[in-house]
């Protein structure tokens, strides 16, 4: 999706790059070594080319478990992340290896995406019929005052 040359780009101006596989495989359906493959040779490519240590790792399609964390945190990765379908707070002292992360993309709106900031949007989504409509508008409200 991006050239190496717009992510040094976005490099110099401060963003942090972490790894996410090579091939973006449901690691749970692999073996340990096709596993550490993926993870490590991710891991290393992007050390390579942006001349960096990368420190944190997202599983693709929210998919580990403790094997894959294991082989995570043997790689060298800090921290690892995942988008759950819904959200509770997590902090790094919990598990630096499944801390939550939440998805963002283009299409979305601001205040969407000041919702999922907040937590709001989830709690939003587990409230139904009129009040849910009542509570959104008095919330955009206070958002936007």
């Amino acid at each position: 999706f991006l050239s190496w040359e717009e992510i040094r780009e976005m490099k110099a101006a401060g963003l942090e790059f972490g790894a996410h596989t090579l091939n973006h495989p449901h690691l749970t359906a692999l073996a340990q070594a096709e596993q550490q493959r993926e993870i490590g040779e991710a891991k290393k490519l992007i050390e390579d080319q942006l001349d960096l240590a990368v420190k944190h790792f997202c599983y693709p399609y929210q998919d580990f478990n403790q094997e894959t964390k294991k082989i995570v945190r043997q790689a060298g990765f800090l921290t690892a992340s995942y988008a759950p379908s819904h959200y509770d707070l997590t902090f790094f002292w919990d598990d630096p290896y499944a801390l939550e992360r939440i998805a963002i993309f283009g299409e979305i709106s601001l205040f969407k995406f000041k919702l999922l900031l907040t937590g709001d949007y989830w709690r939003l989504r587990s409230y139904s019929g009129n009040f849910l409509w009542r509570k959104m508008i008095s919330l955009y409200r206070t958002l936007h005052d």
